[in-house]
């Protein structure tokens, strides 16, 4: 697993009920994976303004608006960029159906298995 030397100001996204929990700890706590196989992890970004399509945030599943809320991270530790993440830890068929996602921009995809504090 490598880490980037020097990571970019990186920001989580999230919806109503999502940012309460974020506001009360001051943490991204992780949650379950979506699909069986794949690890838990906590997605973040390089981009302030959110992508719906860009980040996976449409709503197509999901009824909430996961664009609600931005948190940015405080001191981002244990966090790899999607491309180093994906060769080692994510199952061949969630790579293949996240990055397909027409719009999809994994360049600005992070993720984290460990939790991050956030500034609120």
């Amino acid at each position: 697993m490598t880490l980037r030397s020097e990571l970019p100001r990186l920001f989580h996204f999230t919806c109503d009920h999502g940012a309460i929990g974020i506001r009360e700890s001051g943490m991204i706590q992780i949650n379950r994976p979506p699909l069986p196989g794949a690890p838990a992890v906590l997605w973040l970004t390089d981009l302030e303004v959110p992508n719906r399509d860009g980040l996976g945030l449409t709503s197509r599943i999901l009824s909430c608006d996961r664009t609600s809320h931005r948190f940015e991270v405080t001191r981002p530790h244990g966090v790899l960029h999607w491309n180093d993440a994906k060769r080692e830890h994510f199952p061949r068929a969630q790579i293949e159906a996240l990055e397909a996602t027409p719009g999809a921009m994994p360049m600005h995809w992070y993720v984290s298995g460990l939790p991050q504090e956030v500034i609120l």
